[in-house]
């Protein structure tokens, strides 16, 4: 599956790609790479949260609207390095006519939570 599938130039650059849908969550996946690493060769937290943050506005932009974040929460739990496949599992958290929160996971191949970040969106309806 290539990159491009997820619709925007930045995420297609880092590698960011639509995996799955289950009844439960909605799951996108990068492969770290060297421009994904930060000065210590471990995951930059700024392509972490571009993948966290493009797996919120995938899942709340469902229904055809472009949601804008107004509010995230990033917590960095664990490091990730070169070679690394990364999966962002969203789930709805409360999802309303106007605002929509969000919580997503991300895990490494070993199963590692990276980080978690929970996001909220305001929908122009």
């Amino acid at each position: 599956m290539s990159p491009e599938n997820i619709g925007d130039a930045w995420s297609g650059h880092l590698g960011i790609s639509f995996s799955t849908t289950d009844e439960d969550a909605t799951l996108l996946t990068m492969s770290l790479g060297p421009q994904h690493l930060n000065f210590l060769d471990g995951a930059h937290g700024g392509a972490l949260f571009s993948l966290a943050e493009k797996a919120v506005r995938h899942v709340a932009s469902h229904d055809g609207s472009d949601p804008t974040l107004i509010d995230a929460h990033l917590a960095l739990t664990a490091g990730g390095e070169e070679g690394d496949t990364l999966q962002a599992r969203v789930e709805p958290v409360n999802v309303g006519r106007t605002l929509g929160v969000y919580r997503v996971t991300v895990t490494r191949g070993d199963g590692r939570v990276v980080c978690t970040l929970t996001g909220t969106v305001r929908f122009a309806r």
